[in-house]
């Protein structure tokens, strides 16, 4: 049994982060990414669930086949995220420029006219 504020829906929005375990709450890395590897597992094997219990016969190829990618995608992505080759943290919306970063080391705030200190 696991105790979970995730949503139970396996096809919304994955919302969670390996990088707020492994790199922020400072997680042991054993445990940070073999607790990420089980959320994905669970939530492709629900993923697969609907494919094998409820997809019926009139199922189109397209759907069929965006369901298996979406599935695949998923998983692809939290492998990479594991290996370090890529990273799951937000970016900062930075300066006038709006640019995004992932490192916030041009981090700060601007304040539009009619909220700035007096």
């Amino acid at each position: 049994f696991v105790q979970s504020f995730t949503n139970g829906n396996v096809f919304s929005d994955d919302r969670t982060r390996l990088v707020a375990f492994r790199d922020q709450f400072k997680d042991p890395n054993n445990v940070a990414v073999l607790e990420y590897a089980r959320h994905k597992a669970w939530r492709v094997k629900g993923q697969m669930q609907y494919i094998a219990e409820r997809l019926g016969f009139a199922t189109s190829e397209k759907e069929l086949a965006s369901l298996l990618k979406n599935a695949s995608d998923e998983l692809l992505k939290a492998s990479r995220l594991i290996k370090r080759e890529i990273s799951d943290l937000p970016g900062f919306l930075v300066n006038e420029k709006d640019q995004v970063t992932k490192s916030g080391k041009k981090q700060g705030a601007t304040y539009p006219e009619k909220l700035k200190p007096k």
